[in-house]
């Protein structure tokens, strides 16, 4: 008798759609297709929705900070130190550690 399904092997799937994956998220693992894989600055999007999901509650208060600091710094004819908000670094910081971190197993 034939080998059949028996000696089939089995491809994974992407965890987003279900096509056969041809990749896989840097930061988490899960199986990707070619749709889904990302670039350098992307991940997968289980964890893209993760990232957006933790806003913590010091983004608010840099936020805040900044509309409060701005003028001061306008006034004093400065504007250069008005620049990128203290908010944007934050978001910015905080960007590049999810882009680094890397998970142990794929959940």
């Amino acid at each position: 008798m034939g080998g059949g399904y028996r000696d089939a092997t089995l491809a994974p799937q992407c965890s987003a759609c279900l096509r056969a994956a041809t990749g896989a998220c840097r930061r988490c693992g899960r199986p990707l297709c070619e749709d889904h894989v990302h670039g350098e600055d992307r991940r997968c999007p289980a964890c893209e929705t993760a990232f957006a999901r933790m806003t913590p509650l010091w983004a608010g208060a840099a936020l805040l900070a900044t509309l409060v600091a701005a003028p001061a710094f306008l006034a004093t004819g400065r504007p250069r130190l008005a620049g990128p908000s203290l908010f944007e670094r934050f978001q910015r910081r905080r960007r590049r550690r999810f882009l680094a971190k890397q998970e142990a197993e794929p959940p």
